[in-house]
């Protein structure tokens, strides 16, 4: 089942960037086991929002506690709440000619390119340069 993590953010801006790469690391495993679907920061840098792939809302808050964030006091909140599709494009069966489409292992990444094909901001993947391919021809097999 699919649940949205909104995650804040709160604390010293400063234990944010000391421990952001253990942060990134410790988000890299579950995005590599499939477990993270999305993930970005809110515009005002309040938080962000996942979406976490988990057999139950207590297992998907398991995952947020586990990030060293928490324990830095950086991560002061978040809800977890279901969510039946991950995308509105997924739902309504819809893509938009103008995505680009990218295939890691059992995970369909849709972007409008380049960094918006990798998890945020400087996440990037090694299987995207063999795997684009453009909506017009649907994505890559």
């Amino acid at each position: 089942m699919k649940f949205a993590a909104i995650i804040e953010y709160g604390g010293d801006k400063d234990a944010l960037k000391a421990n952001h790469p253990a942060h990134r690391t410790y988000l890299r495993t579950f995005l590599e086991n499939g477990q993270l679907r999305a993930a970005g920061p809110f515009a005002d840098d309040a938080g962000v929002l996942w979406v976490l792939d988990a057999d139950t809302a207590e297992a998907a808050e398991e995952i947020v506690k586990g990030d060293p964030l928490v324990d830095v006091g950086v991560i002061t909140g978040w809800r977890i709440r279901p969510i039946g599709y991950w995308s509105a494009q997924e739902a309504k069966g819809y893509v938009d000619p103008g995505l680009v489409w990218a295939r890691t292992d059992d995970r369909l990444l849709v972007g409008s390119g380049g960094e918006g094909l990798a998890l945020g901001r400087g996440w990037p993947s090694p299987d995207l340069d063999r795997t684009l391919g453009s909506a017009a021809t649907g994505p890559p097999a």
